[in-house]
């Protein structure tokens, strides 16, 4: 049998607690709020299961279905005992009426009392945050031992076991194991590992595929007292288990077409685009007539843009075919297909410079005010309009372009001037409500009326070096731009977001390259797929390493990130 659901993510979840057999645990709830709080104190224990013996609370009975109350601004104390054997278990608190339980202060310690009525404090604890991935420290000696208390936040997921790791001083694996269990476990570290010495400093690694609660009891028994000590371990983002599959071809630049649900890619040397199939592994390449420096798919997914020095390609993606090449008086360093006949190619230079509008059926050149310095462009879904991006000027800024009648035309810029940190790079939510940009994640919120267009929204808190939204499951994966300033060794990584609130989701580590010896991978580009089942990471060796075929992809299940 397992959990039949989740636990309540508003509740305040304690993983552990005892009473019965000279246990008592003592709970105490401040409310700060301005109006009182109505609640319940769920103690369950195993597998969600009513406690077999009395509780009492202050001496009276209760059961689960009492209401507890905490008037505004005020404390309250219970303590909990049983007249039965000793009993352990969990505590779930979780709000009727009145604040959330999120915002009440509580705690838990748990106490010995004696025959003669003595009592003993043995552990503080305070409400635990789950987790996927824990890490803490483990010992064991003559008057020493370590041992958790775990409480799975849902069903386990079938063929996904929780994994348990003991790793010693020197860093090496000593046991991993998968015990079987369902809901609330308490145990010793030597119950889980049978090759535990007894005498052992270390850690314990959990990974799980559900969240969990988890509560680290140390208990140290030197001198004439025993002194239980209840801590939280360090959560800690988990590893991707996709293997880094290795690409025939350097990436440039690359966008996903939803309706072929492909990757579109450019690479040079030799110059190619590639249409490649992320779950087959598969690719299909076109000739370029020049180096390409970006590429652009269209919103119909059919068509993309390739840029180079001085011209662009028009590429059919359904017939696999570069359907005509034309000169544009700039280097290209972004490009934008918009699907109104024409395309939008951005100059690579650092100074002010202006639009290349580029009518795709005749292969007129206009040029047009962009106030462009070095931008990146995005076209708006579903818009008649472009966003582009200052990069490498301070303070940076986006700015607005009208392509309703063809040629690009400038509206407006944000109304922020060094007051966030907005620029560099940009990237859409697929309705086109909100643009992230690179610095600090920072978030705005899109209008067609300019006093509502541009407006700080949120920040993500995390330099964007790509990122991607899918409607379908409501979930934003961005890719970290890789701090120049981060210790040497510091992990890259991807992190899941929640599309409405932007909260984050869970974080996960790139695997690394598997060579002669393991490449740190960074992340470059991430796409979801268009059912948003699948997310796909393109991640590039650490160009320290001198790998010749230096380009990977990662295929993960969007639902294992969560």
């Amino acid at each position: 049998m397992a959990l039949t659901g989740p636990l309540s993510v508003a509740a305040v979840i304690y993983p552990q607690i005892a009473v019965g057999g000279g246990c008592e645990t003592v709970v105490t709830i401040t409310n700060p709020a301005g109006t009182g709080w109505s609640g319940r104190l769920i103690f369950k224990k195993g597998n969600e299961e009513d406690f077999s013996v009395p509780l009492k609370a202050d001496g009276i009975l209760f059961g689960p279905d009492s209401t507890w109350q905490v008037a505004a601004g005020s404390t309250a104390r219970y303590v909990i005992t049983s007249d039965g054997a000793q009993t352990a278990g969990y505590l779930r608190i979780e709000t009727l009426s009145g604040p959330p339980s999120e915002q009440l202060v509580t705690g838990i310690f748990f106490r010995i009392r004696d025959v003669q009525g003595r009592v003993t404090d043995l552990a503080a604890t305070y409400p635990i945050k789950p987790a996927r991935r824990l890490v803490f420290p483990v010992e064991k000696g003559a008057t020493s031992d370590t041992g958790i208390a775990l409480l799975p936040a849902g069903p386990q997921v079938p063929g996904r076991p929780i994994t348990f790791r003991l790793i010693n001083q020197a860093g090496s694996l000593v046991q991993e194991v998968q015990p079987g269990f369902t809901g609330h476990m308490a145990k010793m570290a030597g119950e889980i590992f049978d090759k535990l010495p007894p005498a052992f400093l270390g850690s314990m690694v959990i990974d799980s595929p559900i969240d969990l609660y988890l509560l680290v009891l140390r208990l140290d028994m030197s001198g004439p007292s025993v002194q239980l000590t209840g801590t939280m371990p360090s959560a800690v983002p988990g590893t991707l288990s996709s293997p880094v599959k290795v690409l025939p071809f350097r990436v440039v630049d690359a966008e996903y077409s939803k309706a072929l649900d492909r990757i579109i890619a450019v690479a040079a040397d030799p110059h190619r685009l590639y249409i490649y199939d992320p779950v087959a592994g598969t690719s299909k390449s076109l000739n370029l007539a020049g180096a390409p420096s970006c590429v652009s798919v269209g919103p119909d997914g059919k068509y993309a843009c390739v840029g180079h020095n001085s011209s662009i390609s028009y590429v059919n993606l359904v017939d696999q075919k570069v359907e005509k090449t034309i000169p544009v008086s700039a280097e290209v360093g972004d490009i934008v297909l918009a699907g109104n006949g024409y395309a939008y190619a951005i100059p690579a230079n650092s100074q002010w410079d202006d639009v290349r509008n580029i009518k795709l059926s005749t292969g007129e050149e206009t040029l047009t005010y962009g106030s462009l310095y070095g931008s990146k462009a995005k076209l708006q879904p579903g818009g008649q309009a472009i966003y582009t991006a200052y990069n490498g000027l301070s303070p940076s800024d986006v700015l607005k372009l009208d392509i309703s009648a063809g040629p690009a035309a400038f509206l407006y810029d944000s109304p922020y001037h060094g007051d966030y940190s907005i620029g560099e790079d940009l990237w859409f939510s697929e309705d086109g409500q909100r643009l992230f940009t690179r610095p600090a994640g920072t978030v705005v919120r899109l209008s067609d009326v300019r006093e509502h267009d541009l407006q700080y929204n949120w920040s993500l808190g995390v330099p964007i070096e790509h990122m991607s939204h899918s409607s379908v499951t409501n979930r934003i994966a961005v890719v970290p731009r890789q701090d120049p300033y981060a210790p040497v060794g510091a992990s890259p990584e991807i992190r899941i977001f929640e599309g409405q609130l932007l909260d984050l989701q869970s974080r996960w580590f790139l695997p690394s390259f598997v060579s002669d010896r393991l490449v740190r991978a960074q992340g470059r580009f991430v796409f979801y797929s268009v059912d948003g089942s699948k997310v796909f990471v393109i991640v590039q060796a650490d160009t320290s390493a001198g790998l010749l075929n230096d380009f990977g992809i990662l295929v993960a299940d969007a639902a294992g990130l969560e």
